[in-house]
């Protein structure tokens, strides 16, 4: 397990093919981002959604995303998921 500059987020290599994952969920840092940023659901929804989930968690991956993504990469990343979403 590697650890990172935020408390809640972790990398596991044999966990979610190596991408930052929320501290014993399994669930990628990537899913919440989605569903925030691309998706524009709110956080309340996202935590009836997921109700394994705590609120200092997801603004923690939320938080880590944007601290490791330049604004080119989450451009291009974006632009991708929403060719894919309905």
């Amino acid at each position: 397990m590697q650890a990172t500059n935020h408390p809640f987020i972790v990398i596991e290599s044999k966990v979610r093919g190596n991408h930052p994952i929320i501290r014993g969920t399994g669930m990628r840092v990537l899913d919440v981002v989605i569903e925030y940023v691309y998706k524009g659901y709110p956080i309340d929804q996202i935590l009836d959604y997921h109700p394994h989930l705590t609120l200092p968690q997801i603004h923690d991956a939320l938080s880590s995303n944007f601290h490791t993504e330049t604004p080119r990469a989450r451009s291009k990343h974006g632009e991708k998921i929403r060719m894919q979403t309905p």
